[in-house]
């Protein structure tokens, strides 16, 4: 795990949200947004060089909000049925995740890297979003980055 500090991230994709009690759907449809934006990724404008596809994700208040997109140097001109999303510069718990894509192996990586957090003295910050930052989105390889509670 690294402590890293991320600039403003603009993101531009397509959105769920849902009741917390339905996050168990998530194995169903996070790859059902991940498959429209890729086959929609061209409707984008802005798109950094490197673009990475970037999951955006907020569990709060019984609402669970995650956007499956694509990193973008502006949110403007944002395609139909899409909606774009500016997270302020922060410091983040960066880790890789290598393990299978279902909603029970990334939460078990997340619970990993909160674990590691408790024991450095350090929180997450459960009011803002993490990120889960693909490069290829063919592996179940990606970077989990989980905000930090500021000290």
């Amino acid at each position: 795990m690294t402590r890293i500090i991320k600039p403003d991230i603009h993101v531009v994709g397509v959105e769920v949200k849902a009741p917390f009690t339905a996050v168990y759907m998530s194995d169903t449809i996070k790859p059902r947004l991940w498959e429209e934006i890729s086959k929609r990724s061209h409707e984008i404008k802005h798109q950094r060089k490197q673009a990475s596809f970037i999951g955006v994700a907020l569990s709060k208040n019984r609402i669970y909000h995650y956007i499956a997109g694509i990193e973008v140097t502006k949110p403007v001109q944002i395609p139909e049925r899409m909606v774009g999303i500016t997270l302020p510069a922060r410091e983040y718990a960066s880790y890789t995740h290598e393990g299978g894509g279902t909603r029970e192996n990334t939460d078990q990586t997340y619970f990993y890297v909160l674990d590691k957090l408790r024991s450095q003295g350090l929180d997450h910050d459960p009011d803002a979003y993490s990120m889960e930052v693909h490069a290829d989105l063919r592996t179940n390889k990606f970077t989990v980055c989980i905000p930090l509670r500021d000290e």
